[in-house]
């Protein structure tokens, strides 16, 4: 069998190159110098991590932007599975990658309860992630958060029904109830302390880590 040969990374190419014509010698891997300094790497960013954080951006204004693109997207691939559930088979190469990242960017992205409309098992409102991700006794159904409310409070007897005990904790002590049906819920980034998705806080989310050199 014919060995397949690499195809040579250009920005190494151009980086390890000289202006005599000449070969240069590749003295460290490309993948090794896209770290930050602090990892042992230069700080250059690889096309891969570029295209991931683009790609949570998409996922980010798919999820907390109504528009005609994402009325479009819901309808195409959303309409049997949740949105977090729904697959990436068959689809276009956008939804692809968006997927790809979407597990990621669904952990960032904290739903502040208003309406209480928000997913109880799909949606982050607690800020520990998806309850679908987290919670043994997980359920695959659309339950709205106003749901587990009775009487303007908590019911908690429905709650220790479905959730952990710790989670239940959780949810009483840290999640306080300041419904207002005139207004939705709102979501927030959880990346940094703005609240406000950037891409910089992205990358940092979804590139290639490692531990810090000392």
């Amino acid at each position: 069998m014919q060995k397949k040969k690499k195809t040579p990374n250009c920005f190494a190419k151009f980086f390890w190159g000289n202006y005599a014509g000449v070969r240069g010698k590749h003295w460290v891997a490309w993948s090794e110098m896209c770290y930050p300094k602090k990892e042992g790497g230069i700080g250059f960013r690889t096309l891969f991590d570029t295209s991931s954080t683009l790609f949570a951006k998409l996922w980010s204004i798919f999820r907390t932007q109504k528009s005609l693109w994402s009325t479009f997207m819901w309808n195409k691939y959303c309409k049997t599975h949740h949105l977090i559930l729904a697959y990436n088979r068959g689809t276009s190469q956008a939804w692809r990658n968006m997927v790809r990242v979407r597990e990621d960017v669904e952990h960032e992205i904290w739903w502040q309860q208003k309406e209480g409309t928000t997913s109880f098992w799909m949606d982050n409102w607690t800020k520990q992630g998806a309850l679908y991700y987290i919670e043994p006794q997980r359920v695959d159904e659309e339950v709205e958060v106003k749901e587990m409310i009775l009487n303007g409070q908590w019911n908690i007897a429905r709650l220790r029904q479905l959730l952990s005990h710790d989670m239940v904790d959780c949810i009483l002590e840290n999640i306080s109830l300041t419904m207002n049906t005139d207004d939705q819920d709102k979501a927030w980034w959880m990346g940094n302390a703005q609240g406000e998705f950037t891409v910089e806080s992205a990358f940092q989310l979804t590139r290639k880590k490692r531990e810090e050199k000392e």
